[in-house]
């Protein structure tokens, strides 16, 4: 299953059997209303494919997700999990950044960048006892749109940790004023800036605690995003593809993440004023 917004076929139905079993009449009906256009024969041809992978079961016209399948799927993930959440991987080299040190990690694409990003966010914010924000700093928000379900999964899984999620957008297009839809403006807070805080634009900031993690795209996939950002006025399908085009370029980007208190203490300081503190929260 697609780690993105669900976009092959197979990925609507398995996200929609999580609910329990369906009608293939049902089924059909809920996937071309969630994905327009897609035609009966790909619908069925895919549900064909997924049975022959035993992922699924049909019986009288009813679907649902093959509990065998599901069993061996869970077990896959808590190895996963162990692989990297037990000693030796990226949670022990986070857990032991000493004040002044540093990593750095290299992708080719900005999507699968995010991937890898959000797991560090995770960590940390695992290992953070404290209530404090997690700040960010993004010239666009361009995740929730193209990551959606995961983006506001995280989101919402940080706000139920007890932790304000607050996010400085550096550009105040209409795209980037449309985002502010996914934030409650409470626990999480988003505010577009009339001007960008950094002067790279392909450079994005998180905050936790102490720890920085500092993003920095492809100079020209940043450019191609601002570029979008101010040609691109509504967000649907169209504006959908065009983006996702510019994020799935084979372009080299480069996470730091480090432990550098006056850093983020700076950052901090110039977040306050554009966000709502509960007084049990701020700091």
């Amino acid at each position: 299953m697609s780690l993105l917004k669900p976009q092959r076929i197979e990925d609507f139905i398995i996200t929609l059997l999580a609910q329990g079993s369906l009608k293939n009449t049902e089924l059909l009906a809920e996937i071309q209303h969630l994905r327009p256009h897609t035609t009966k024969q790909a619908v069925y041809a895919a549900l064909r494919q997924m049975k022959a992978r035993e992922e699924i079961v049909i019986y009288r016209g009813t679907t649902a997700l093959n509990l065998t399948w599901l069993n061996q799927l869970g077990s896959f993930v808590d190895q996963v999990k162990q692989a990297y959440t037990g000693s030796g991987t990226v949670k022990d080299t986070l857990t032991s950044l000493a004040p002044g040190d540093r990593i750095t990690y290299r992708f080719q694409d900005p999507i699968k960048t995010d991937i890898f990003w959000t797991h560090v966010l995770y960590l940390l914010i695992d290992q953070d006892q404290t209530s404090e924000p997690v700040y960010l700093y993004n010239p666009h928000e361009w995740f929730l749109f193209v990551r959606n379900q995961n983006e506001t999964e995280f989101i919402r899984n940080i706000t139920m940790r007890g932790k304000q999620f607050l996010l400085l957008a550096g550009n105040n297009q209409p795209l980037d004023r449309y985002a502010k839809k996914y934030f409650d403006g409470n626990m999480s807070q988003y505010y577009p800036l009339d001007k960008p805080r950094f002067k790279n634009n392909n450079y994005y900031l998180n905050v936790v605690g102490h720890i920085l993690i500092e993003v920095w795209l492809d100079k020209k996939v940043a450019n191609a995003i601002d570029d979008f950002y101010r040609d691109t006025a509504v967000w649907g399908v169209e504006a959908e593809g065009k983006l996702l085009t510019i994020l799935q370029q084979k372009r080299r980007v480069r996470i730091t993440i480090s432990h550098n208190q006056k850093k983020a203490e700076a950052y901090k300081k110039f977040c306050r004023k554009f966000f709502y503190f509960p007084k049990i929260i701020k700091k």
